[in-house]
């Protein structure tokens, strides 16, 4: 990310913070951390290389994915969650794109193949003391509260929501998903609480799960809550009966998640570097056992120079290692819903997986333009 970027005290700790999360995180299904260094213009954060993200997967998926499929990829993303929760964290911006998977060719998807990244947004939350108050997020995903609950929401149990956002398109196929699922979030609606209230509940009545098993239809049921306080947690969706048996699932109670052996190879002093070099004008040559050259590094400056650069490294690859350059989601936070209007406008003129989430809202106004019954509302809109 380039340092010229972060205007503001609030877009330090948030650069500061993603680090030392994922500095703390150790887990089979996120992905791992090696490092961050500086060069005179960007900060760069060295993560596991991972395979395509879930969005990608959908193209080949037309029509959902089956039940033994779909129950391996939830798996892999509420097994991690939990680990999260249980330290605290929150993601805040769980979606497909933010899903990877590694797969292997010639054999089925397992959960050990699903990871989460990009913790642009997360945040760490004291015990007993888990109400946030910024808008954040993806439209399609975030969870109702964000704009119903008020000043303050849980952003554990957001994190819960959007679990059950990404079931849903996973199992009903993209269009469907947008048809049936996006025209809640359609931009006109959400800037009006009251609307956006019977939108959501009109679209979590009438969801059509007849594909799915009883036990999958309990699960959704029990994620896609509107009201949060009776939503459940990411424990109890490891306790849920559709997950009863599942090999991924810890062997007792007292036995943490899976986790990965960390490549902790990040300098200790790397968030108190960040804190005084960015914006300082800094222009001390790079460490000279960095992966990458300076030559490679100005290269990469030049050629992408207002894109956030994050270097996408295979540990496992013998030899030198391939880097590429990718852009994470575009950070859609306002504090008032008097914003939204404007936070979603900044969608339009943006790159990278932003795309994505104007393609679900289009797809979704179709819906909304065919579907004289939800216009309605009960008479509101």
């Amino acid at each position: 990310m380039r340092k010229d970027k972060v205007h503001s005290v609030t877009d330090l700790k948030r650069v500061q913070n993603e680090i030392a999360v994922l500095r703390k995180v150790k887990h089979e299904n996120i992905v791992t951390f090696i490092d961050v260094i500086f060069s005179p213009t960007n900060v760069y954060l060295f993560v596991e290389k991972g395979g395509e993200d879930l969005f990608e997967f959908f193209s080949a998926h037309l029509d959902g994915v089956d039940h033994s499929t779909a129950i391996e990829i939830i798996m892999g993303i509420t097994l991690p969650i939990a680990y999260l929760h249980s330290l605290n964290i929150c993601h805040r911006d769980l979606k497909p794109e933010n899903v990877l998977l590694k797969i292997e060719e010639g054999r089925p998807i397992q959960s050990g193949m699903i990871q989460i990244c990009d913790f642009g947004l997360c945040q760490k939350v004291k015990p007993g003391a888990t109400k946030l108050s910024e808008f954040c997020g993806s439209p399609g995903f975030f969870a109702p509260e964000m704009i119903l609950g008020g000043a303050k929401y849980n952003g554990l149990l957001v994190d819960v929501w959007s679990i059950g956002c990404i079931m849903l398109e996973l199992t009903l196929g993209h269009e469907n998903f947008c048809k049936k699922w996006m025209s809640a979030y359609d931009f006109e609606i959400i800037q009006r609480p009251g609307v956006f209230e019977d939108s959501i509940e009109y679209a979590v009545s009438n969801l059509q799960l007849d594909g799915m098993t009883d036990v999958m239809q309990e699960f959704i049921k029990d994620i896609l809550v509107i009201d949060p306080d009776l939503r459940k947690t990411s424990e109890d969706l490891l306790h849920s009966m559709w997950f009863e048996g599942h090999p991924s699932l810890p062997i007792n109670d007292d036995k943490p998640p899976p986790r990965r052996v960390h490549l902790d190879s990040m300098d200790v002093q790397a968030t108190e570097r960040l804190m005084n070099d960015i914006g300082s004008g800094d222009t001390s040559p790079l460490p000279s056992d960095v992966p990458k050259t300076r030559e490679e590094f100005k290269a990469l400056d030049a050629k992408e120079p207002d894109s956030p650069n994050f270097l996408l490294i295979d540990p496992q690859a013998d030899g030198e290692a391939e880097a590429k350059s990718s852009s994470p989601s575009i950070m859609r936070e306002v504090s008032p819903v008097s914003d939204i209007k404007a936070t979603m406008s900044s969608l339009a003129g943006s790159t990278g997986n932003s795309s994505n989430d104007l393609h679900r809202l289009a797809l979704a106004k179709t819906r909304i333009q065919d579907d004289s019954e939800m216009l309605s509302c009960n008479g509101k809109m």
